[in-house]
């Protein structure tokens, strides 16, 4: 991708990485994700594949992702659960995953009130001094006093599950579930919320 070179600022504002968090998390996931090539055709590289799932994240979709890396659309619905499969199981040590079972879908922001339950209700989880260093890391790195995680969620568009009724219906008429995460003062995950709705 010319952003790597030409404006890596750009690139690490989009993907939120640098090049060479980028370069790590390719070597990690580059076995589980290459393909043989064939007499018909060229596999796709580990890294276009890569940077296509990542580039998901910022907002794209399908077709702004296949006329920019001009890989068609069917192509990258078929590799992307590889992807994202490979990612989750070379960063699976990073994460501390929260059930979420009794999640209930809203139009308001009253998960979030059930989120931070659910992380006070967890906390036991952590060792006091876990929580004394990311205080400390925080207030060292931002300057926020106090402060054991920093809280965001993202929006997913879902095709509405069977017998989902209104559960997951938007008010922008498209059917979305929100997954919630916690990150510490370098952003590896805390905590991520990994069912969500009343199903």
């Amino acid at each position: 991708m010319e952003w790597r070179t030409e404006d890596p600022d750009y690139f690490r504002k989009r993907l939120r990485m640098t090049t060479d968090q980028l370069d790590t998390l390719l070597q990690k996931v580059t076995p589980l994700i290459q393909k043989c090539e064939t007499n018909m055709r060229e596999a796709l590289s580990p890294k276009i594949k890569l940077e296509i799932t990542l580039f998901l994240a910022t907002g794209d979709n399908y077709s702004t992702l296949a006329e920019s890396f001009r890989v068609p659309e069917c192509t990258i619905s078929k590799f992307l659960k590889d992807v994202l499969d490979a990612i989750y199981n070379v960063l699976q040590e990073y994460i501390t995953w929260i059930c979420c079972s009794k999640w209930k879908s809203r139009h308001n922001f009253t998960w979030l009130l059930e989120f931070e339950r659910m992380l006070i209700s967890s906390v036991d989880k952590f060792q006091d001094n876990q929580c004394t260093k990311i205080q400390k890391d925080f207030f060292d790195r931002w300057q926020f006093p106090f402060c054991c995680g920093a809280l965001g969620g993202k929006h997913v568009l879902i095709q509405n599950p069977p017998r989902g009724a209104s559960d997951y219906f938007n008010y922008k008429g498209s059917y979305r579930v929100v997954l919630p995460a916690l990150v510490d003062e370098n952003y590896p995950f805390i905590y991520i919320c990994k069912q969500l709705g009343n199903k």
